[in-house]
C-alpha cells in the first residue's frame, strides 16, 4: 500500500500556494506561472521539444546546466511565450541573472563616479600654492642667471677694446714685381731690369672674320631644331626606321636634342609632361588623342 502511494504521489501534479508575482527569480517565476495554468513539465517539454531536465534547470535558475547562452536563450524565449509571457522581458532578465554566473573568475572592475574625482577647496588651494612656489623658484633661477651673465659680457667687452688691430701697410704687403721679358715678331725682347718695368712691343693681330662666320653657320646648322624638355616623369621615344634614338623611363628635367635628320618618329607616355622646342619655340605636337607614331617631318617643313 505504501508502494502503490507513493506512485501516486510521483504521478499527481505540482502544487503550490505561491503566485508568480511572489517569485524572485526568473526561473521561479516560470514556474508559478506554469503550475497557475495547471500544465506539467512533461506536457511542455513534449509540446516545445525541450528536455525537461533543461527546463527543470531554467525553473531552478541552474544556469550551469543550460546550453551556451545563445541555446539557452531560445530556450527561455520558447517557454515564456508558451506560457503566454513577455518573451523579451524574460529573456532581458535571464540574461542579467544568468551572465554574472557563467565565469566564475570574472574580475569586476567598479568604476568611482565622476562626482567623487571633484578636488575639494583644499586641494585647490596646495595645487595654487604649488604652482606659486614653482613660479618664485624659476624667477630666482632667471635672476641668478642674468646676474652671472653680465660681469662675463663685460669682461668680454673690455677685453675687445684693448685690443688695437695692427694696420698693415699695403705698399709694403704688396710682392715685388718681377722682371718680365717680351719677346717680339723677330725673337728678340726686351726687358727693364732695373725699373723692373716691362716695355711691350706691340704686336699686330689680324682677325679673320670670313673663318668665324664659317665656324658660326656651321653651328647654326648642327643646332636642333627639335628640343625635348620633361617637366614630369614620362615614357619617350626617338627612333627612325632603321634606329632607335633613346627610348625609356625620364624624370623630370629632362632634356633631349633631337637629331636634325629625316624620317623621324616620336612616341610620349604622359604626353602633358613632355614640352616640344621646334626651334626654340613651344609646340604642340603630342596630345590625349595623339601620343604615339607621330611623324616629325612636318613640323619642321621636310
Amino acid at each position: 500500500m505504501e508502494k502503490q502511494a507513493e506512485k501516486i504521489t510521483d504521478k499527481s501534479p505540482e502544487k503550490t500556494d505561491q503566485s508568480p508575482q511572489e517569485a524572485t527569480t526568473v526561473g521561479m517565476y516560470l514556474k508559478y506561472t506554469r503550475l497557475s495554468q495547471k500544465k506539467t513539465l512533461d506536457a511542455v517539454s513534449k509540446t516545445l521539444c525541450i528536455r525537461k531536465i533543461y527546463l527543470k534547470a531554467i525553473e531552478e535558475s541552474d544556469f550551469k546546466e543550460l546550453p551556451p547562452v545563445p541555446y539557452g536563450t531560445g530556450f527561455i524565449r520558447s517557454y515564456a511565450e508558451y506560457l503566454g509571457l513577455n518573451s523579451d522581458r524574460i529573456v532581458q532578465c535571464y540574461k542579467e541573472e544568468a551572465m554574472p554566473q557563467k565565469d566564475e573568475h570574472t574580475v569586476h572592475i567598479v568604476k568611482k563616479h565622476s562626482g567623487l574625482t571633484i578636488p575639494n577647496k583644499k586641494q585647490i588651494l596646495i595645487g595654487i600654492g604649488a604652482v606659486l612656489v614653482i613660479y618664485l623658484i624659476w624667477l630666482l633661477v632667471s635672476f641668478k642667471s642674468e646676474t652671472t651673465e653680465n660681469p662675463i659680457i663685460a669682461e668680454e667687452d673690455a677685453a675687445m677694446e684693448s685690443v688695437t688691430p695692427e694696420v698693415s701697410n699695403p705698399e709694403q704687403d704688396l710682392p715685388q714685381e718681377p722682371a718680365v721679358t717680351v719677346i717680339d715678331e723677330t725673337g728678340n725682347f726686351e726687358a727693364d731690369s732695373d725699373n723692373s718695368q716691362v716695355k711691350m712691343v706691340e704686336e699686330s693681330y689680324h682677325e679673320e672674320p670670313a673663318k668665324e662666320n664659317a665656324d658660326t653657320t656651321a653651328a647654326d646648322e648642327n643646332k636642333s631644331r627639335i628640343v625635348l624638355k620633361l617637366n614630369g616623369e614620362s615614357w619617350v621615344e626617338v627612333k627612325s626606321k632603321d634606329k632607335i634614338y633613346i627610348s625609356g623611363i625620364y624624370q623630370k628635367g629632362f632634356e633631349y636634342d633631337v637629331p636634325n635628320e629625316k624620317g623621324l618618329i616620336l612616341s610620349v607616355g604622359r604626353y602633358y609632361n613632355v614640352d616640344v622646342l621646334i626651334d626654340d619655340k613651344l609646340t604642340e605636337v603630342a596630345s590625349q588623342n595623339n601620343q604615339t607614331e607621330i611623324s616629325l617631318d612636318k613640323f619642321l617643313g621636310h
